[in-house]
């Protein structure tokens, strides 16, 4: 378990950078974005961004998740190695090819989709740069997992960080510099995934450049299709909710949702690189005969993580909303505190859960589980949005998600059984909900006291029922302090482990 527990901290704080830097600035760029463009600019690039995602995610078949399944099934002594390059390039094959037939559709009904899109056809020459995206960020995304899956931080983070600096400089330039408005911000991410895809193809070119093999394409099919219907149904969970509200409530209601669901994702990008790390980790160690119980030590260390940002960011987001938006704004931050509940324990629970059905192959079910809790989210907006309002779609994600992790818990504990401390853990996230229940029935102002003494409640719940005790802790605190030299390590044994300074390959898998 230490052991573990130190290789992730490790690979954690590896992909910290791009892993980060990207979501962080996306968002900082936000609110410079809106004082560039018209709203109905704007309103151009999220309805692009948003074919983009849709289109980004058919081309790419569920190939993420299907090399990730196949990836450490051939130990290194069986020829691994050639076979993981083999396994690459076929994937890449497949998603390229599918890519860049999404991209030729694109561009040939470019016109027709301006008019029928934007009631204007000039718009063709911005779907003509969407194509351009379509066909070289399927590639991109395969590429960084292929990368993390063979632990390959340093590249995957110089990859990252070429798309990150690559659409920054083309925003810069194109928007702020040319004002080419909802043109330019296409045209940078267009640039962007096409400098990134090239890069990464040439810097991971030994562990990617292999044998493509018919066999392997239809053993990537047979799972990556299954997991196709999970990538739909994730984008219609995420966004029909706010589809669903301009026929219900006003614009500005629709704002401060749509400001309090980019506020609550913070959460998840703040865990982004934990998450990272942990999935190579995970699907590299599932068949190890300890494997269960360190998964459920981990759940609950994720659950006790996701708990600690949620409340941390939702509690805090009074000050957030004034500080990064504007004084209107702050009416988002109750909505924010409980989507929070989602993008934090919820969240993290049903990512975690994934790892066991992806090792198995069994993707289809993490499909169904998606179109079930999609469904769900449809069903709860639907009934209550015209009694509630925006409410309605803060409800209806939370219940969606919590139906969403307890399907994927029973699908998961068919194919591969753990056993949970259900009771500490149902403890915890009881603690959890009544904090928010509280503060969302609580009108703003929030006394900053009162917000205090609930973070401080939530420490002494999570030490009371044992997922963490202080001296676990301590532990981590004198570790970190000896990373930063603050302190030396102890020279002779002490029967304790302490964490390890990074060196290269010690982070290769053993």
């Amino acid at each position: 378990m230490r052991e573990t527990l130190k290789r992730l901290a490790r690979f954690s704080a590896a992909y910290s950078l791009s892993a980060l830097i990207g979501p962080l600035f996306t968002v900082l760029l936000t609110p410079l974005y809106t004082r560039v463009l018209e709203p109905a600019d704007y309103g151009v690039v999220d309805v692009l961004m948003t074919l983009s995602a849709l289109l980004v995610a058919l081309a790419s078949v569920g190939m993420d998740q299907a090399l990730s399944a196949h990836f450490f099934d051939r130990p290194e002594a069986e020829g691994g190695d050639g076979w993981r390059r083999n396994l690459s390039t076929t994937a890449l094959i497949i998603v390229g090819g599918l890519a860049l037939v999404a991209a030729l559709l694109v561009a040939a009904f470019a016109e027709p989709l301006a008019q029928a899109l934007f009631h204007d056809p000039a718009r063709r020459v911005t779907v003509l740069l969407l194509a351009v995206n379509v066909a070289s960020l399927p590639l991109y995304n395969l590429t960084i997992v292929a990368l993390r899956l063979r632990m390959r931080v340093a590249q995957a983070n110089l990859v990252s960080l070429v798309y990150l600096f690559g659409l920054i400089g083309a925003a810069i330039v194109l928007v702020l510099g040319l004002r080419l408005r909802a043109t330019g911000i296409i045209a940078a991410n267009a640039i962007a995934s096409t400098l990134a895809t090239a890069i990464g193809l040439a810097v991971g070119a030994r562990g990617l450049r292999g044998q493509p093999s018919v066999s392997l394409g239809r053993a990537l099919l047979a799972v990556g299709v299954g997991a196709l219907p999970a990538s739909i149904g994730l984008l219609v969970f995420n966004n029909i909710d706010r589809l669903l509200l301009t026929q219900f409530v006003s614009p500005t209601d629709l704002g401060l949702y749509s400001i309090a669901n980019k506020l609550s994702s913070m959460s998840y990008v703040v865990m982004s690189p934990v998450l990272a790390a942990w999935w190579p980790m995970a699907l590299e160690m599932v068949n190890r005969p300890d494997a269960p119980r360190q998964f459920a030590r981990f759940f609950e260390y994720f659950l006790v993580a996701g708990c600690l940002l949620a409340l941390g960011i939702g509690l805090g987001a009074p000050e957030i909303l004034t500080w990064f938006t504007r004084d209107a704004y702050v009416p988002a931050a109750p909505y924010a505190l409980a989507l929070l509940a989602y993008n934090g324990p919820v969240g993290f629970a049903f990512a975690f859960l994934q790892v066991a059905l992806v090792a198995r192959k069994r993707t289809g079910l993490i499909s169904l589980a998606f179109l079930i809790s999609a469904a769900s989210n449809i069903v709860l907006n639907l009934i209550l949005m015209p009694r509630i309002g925006v409410w309605a779609a803060v409800i209806a994600t939370v219940v969606a998600g919590i139906i969403h992790t307890g399907i994927l818990y029973r699908f998961a504990q068919r194919v591969y059984p753990v056993r949970y401390r259900w009771l500490r853990i149902l403890v915890l996230l009881g603690g959890f909900a009544a904090i928010v229940l509280a503060f969302v029935a609580q009108p703003l102002p929030w006394p900053f006291w009162t917000r205090l003494l609930a973070l401080a409640l939530m420490v002494v719940l999570i030490f009371a029922v044992g997922v963490v005790t202080p001296a676990q802790v301590l532990d981590i605190a004198r570790a970190a302090l000896r990373r930063l030299g603050r302190r030396p390590a102890p020279s002779s044994g002490t029967g304790r482990e302490t964490l390890a300074p990074v060196k290269g390959q010690e982070d290769s898998p053993s």
